[in-house]
């Protein structure tokens, strides 16, 4: 494998000379932040330290900064009574308020308090109208003066009431908004920007934004693990750092979500607390955050331990100071300015039967901080996307207009963002009109010098790149243990001499999220994406179709040596016709690469393996998939697996393929196990051993399977003719996989296949609202209000070219899944008119009304004349 890249250590030699001269004219630049091109100035500070006097010189302004890390004690005249599980929040600067709790007697409250840092006081506020009596709510500042107040638990249970504290008016005000998060038991909640408040149940994640007065599910691809008792605190600009919690045990996990692509990020800090849950976080300024108490699940279970999180060190580091709060639980602190650096404030707590009424401070500092971050635009500050990288410095932001930029960039080892303006607007026609195109010259975009997951591009379309001998990724190249996260992309028209058509991964683990990767061409493997020599991507929420490999792995390639192997995971995902010699949809050669929740269908192979193919001493995990409708002109309609290979299939349906056999095993173990096997060409099985197949028990339904509780069954999907792979009420597929296995989300014994069936669900969706369509060239964007039902499965996309139509199954044009709310149709001519319905579909099947019938023209951009 190695033999193909040569070219790339000379070009890396080349590369790495240019970068040296290049920091040495980005060092004046970075002082100066002035654009060579336009002359504009581009805001930014940067922070130098003076180690002489542990003080930290803000440039330009000269702000000096003091931490004094002490906890100190305060006794003040009057005092919110002693309580536990209360809230509290930086309502302005120097000014923190506290609302609720439940105190020594079991009572639960409902007084709120405002302490004043600079005179020492509490005063309790007296309101017209105010939240019930609770505790375990959740507070945050929102804006100066102003703080949100969500949920908790009253005499009648938990509530999911939203109200605003406005210190102006003195006044309660519930917001009454229609749909807001669930209320669960010990959540979390931070400020994340002017205006915005994220809230974390160990579930869900959810934003509130006061200028539109509305709760928003992010619904963010990767998340961390589900739990409670856990807590955020802000962190910096657009970002809020979680920690801990309790999920059967304590956890002791740091993550970051980050507003800007709503992700989820895992750190690794080389120090870090125990285990905790019931503890509490505060913003201290300048991206650090202080972490005290908490319960660690272990005699004495009460922790009176302070740690400070610094993220540009991404390190925890224990407060050594002897004085300190006594060890608690259940108590809250609060920031008191969320621009800079801070006084921490803590009040009340919980220990063996008995609440606090304790005040102490922590720390001080009176000034603000500057972050250094900048927005550098593009083409306002420099007329080219490469030209802003070069400018750019750690944690800068090229924000990128709307254009086409015929260009062939390189991120230079810089973890930076660089993305549309979809980055600021969440409008996908962002992503189709913000194009990056290569113009056959070159891969459209490099990763060569270990960028990390930090490393952002986003919001574009990639398109004409070409990778020429000896090199590869006509689109995207991951080189050198690069692994930045590529999301919201459509990667098209795109061509490798060697591998990877669209995007090549060579020893490079990116994330590639939510993206379409389309029409693309590799010479030799992996059409749409390759993954070579220890290269394990995650490729989440994929769509990757119509790609072509001369050789293997139309859709995807994975591939590594006799001692380094590549494990990619590609999971919720749809690989739909694509072709090949060998593995028209997915191919692997000495890779343990992993399937979950992935379609693969209409993929075809002139040789082996229409579906998948595992070569050589290649264990795929394939785990609640669907192989459908796929075709190998050889062996192996569904599944191929020559030369040794034995993967681990389990809880999926292969049916319907075409090429003998659903799946072809030569000298390899496949396992085999709570599958369906149905109606594939030939038969269904082929050397996977004697008893694989051969019905010899019945399972809970009754039906009859074999050993490993196979059964050979129609799947009875929902609309097999056009694609909607769902099941239908009566599949012998609902309820019969590994009880092993989770749960359904409705809390179900797991199904066979990609797409569960929801169970008990009668009622039907609301119909979509919101509907429109826009015309542009040789294209008609859909776009819609996304549904708020939980267990919405997809929509249904119907099109007619006659006005006043009534949906059926031949004016089906497409689905498309439930966190869609935008979809481009290119299967038009221009100037013919086309008319759209929509309608939503629940896991259980049930469709709702369809929706107002809109329409569009396409038209030309072409200049006649």
């Amino acid at each position: 494998m190695t033999t193909k890249y040569t070219g790339f250590l000379i070009i890396f030699i080349i590369q790495y000379i240019f970068t040296v001269e290049l920091f040495a004219q980005n060092k004046e630049l970075v002082n100066n932040r002035q654009s060579p091109e336009t002359g504009n100035n581009i805001t930014t500070y940067r922070t130098d330290i003076d180690n002489s006097d542990n003080k930290s010189i803000i440039s330009g302004d000269d702000y000096v900064i003091n931490y004094n890390d002490d906890w100190t004690q305060k006794v003040t005249e009057i005092k919110p009574s002693a309580r536990i599980m209360t809230a509290m929040a930086c309502l302005t600067v120097n000014k923190m308020m506290l609302f609720g709790g439940r105190d020594s007697a079991d009572n639960n409250q409902n007084d709120t308090w405002i302490y004043d840092i600079t005179t020492n006081s509490w005063e309790q506020k007296n309101t017209k109208d105010k939240p019930d009596c609770r505790y375990s709510h959740k507070m945050a500042y929102i804006s100066d003066k102003k703080v949100l107040l969500f949920g908790g638990n009253t005499a009648d249970g938990w509530i999911y009431d939203t109200w605003v504290y406005d210190l102006n008016q003195n006044s309660w005000t519930e917001m009454n908004i229609q749909t807001s998060p669930p209320s669960r038991t010990n959540s979390s909640m931070a400020f994340i920007d002017d205006g915005k408040v994220l809230y974390f149940d160990g579930y869900e994640t959810w934003i509130y934004d006061s200028n539109e007065n509305q709760w928003i599910d992010k619904n963010p691809i990767t998340k961390p693990r589900n739990r409670h008792q856990h807590q955020l605190a802000y962190i910096g600009e657009n970002k809020v750092l979680l920690f801990g919690g309790f999920d059967t045990i304590p956890l002791d996990d740091t993550w970051i979500y980050n507003l800007l692509d709503n992700s989820w990020s895992q750190m690794h800090p080389n120090m870090k607390p125990s285990g905790r849950y019931l503890h509490d976080m505060a913003y201290m300024g300048d991206d650090k955050v202080l972490l005290f108490g908490g319960n660690i699940h272990q005699s004495p279970n009460y922790n009176d331990e302070t740690w400070i999180y610094d993220l540009s060190e991404d390190n925890w580091v224990q407060d050594s100071n002897t004085i300190t709060p006594p060890p608690r639980d259940q108590h809250a602190l609060s920031e008191s300015n969320m621009s800079g650096p801070n006084y921490v404030l803590l009040f009340g707590g919980y220990k063996d039967g008995s609440a606090y009424d304790d005040t102490w401070t922590f720390g001080g500092g009176d000034y603000p901080i500057l972050k250094h971050t900048t927005q550098i635009k593009v083409p306002e500050d420099y007329s080219t996307i490469q030209a802003a990288i070069n400018a750019a410095i750690e944690g800068d932001t090229v924000l990128v207009q709307q254009g086409t930029y015929f260009e062939n960039i390189d991120f230079k080892g810089k973890n930076i963002v660089v993305s549309s303006l979809y980055i600021t607007t969440d409008d996908t026609t962002q992503i189709l009109q913000t194009i990056i195109d290569g113009n056959q010259l070159n891969s459209v975009v490099r990763f060569f010098n270990g960028e990390d997951t930090t490393a952002k591009l986003i919001g574009f379309t990639i398109q004409n790149g070409y990778s020429h001998e000896g090199e590869g990724g006509g689109g995207i190249l991951c080189l050198n243990s690069s692994n930045p996260t590529l999301q919201n992309l459509i990667i098209k028209n795109n061509y490798s001499s060697n591998d990877g058509g669209g995007i090549l991964c060579y020893s490079s683990k990116p994330m590639i999220l939510n993206s379409t990767v389309i029409n693309n061409y590799a010479k030799d493997d992996g059409g749409g994406v390759a993954c070579e020599l220890n290269s394990d991507a995650i490729l989440v929420d994929l769509v990757i179709k119509n790609n072509e490999a001369k050789q293997h792995g139309g859709g995807i390639h994975c591939g590594g040596t006799s001692e380094i192997h590549s494990s990619p995971l590609i999971k919720d995902s749809i690989v739909r016709n694509n072709t090949a010699n060998w593995g028209g949809g997915v191919y692997g050669d000495l890779a343990y690469f992993r399937l979950k929740n992935v379609v693969i269908s209409k993929n075809s192979s002139t040789d082996y393996g229409g579906g998948v193919c595992c070569f050589g001493a290649t264990s795929p995990e394939i785990i609640n998939s669907t192989i459908v409708d796929n075709t190998a002109a050889s062996f192996g309609g569904g599944i191929c697996c020559p030369s040794g290979s034995s993967p681990v299939i389990k809880n999926t349906i292969v049916s319907d393929n075409m090429g003998s056999h659903g799946i072809y095993a030569t000298s390899g173990k496949p396992t085999i196990s709570f599958s369906d096997f149905w109606n594939n060409e030939n038969g269904n099985f082929y050397g996977c051993g004697e008893n694989v197949g051969k019905n010899a028990i019945v399972n809970i339904h009754g039906d009859s399977c074999d050993m490993d509780f196979n059964i050979q069954m129609d799947p009875l999907f929902v609309d097999h003719a056009n694609g909607n792979y769902h099941l239908q009420k009566k599949s012998p597929c609902i309820d019969t996989g590994d009880p092993s296995s989770p749960l359904d989300p409705d809390g179900t014994r797991a199904d066979i296949g990609t797409f569960y069936f929801h169970q008990d669900d009668l009622s039907a969706p609301e119909s979509p609202t919101n509907v429109q369509a826009m015309p542009g060239d040789s294209r008609i964007t859909l776009s819609w209000d996304q549904n708020t039902e939980l267990d919405l499965s997809y929509y249904n996309i119907y099109r007619y070219q006659n006005q006043g139509f009534t949906p059926t199954e031949s004016s089906l044009l497409t689905t498309v899944s439930k966190s869609a709310s935008d979809y481009i149709d290119l299967d038009v001519i221009n100037d013919q008119t086309y008319y759209y319905r929509i309608s939503a579909v629940d896991s259980s099947g049930n469709e709702s009304e369809f929706s107002n019938e809109v329409s569009a023209k396409p038209f030309s951009n072409e200049l006649s004349g």
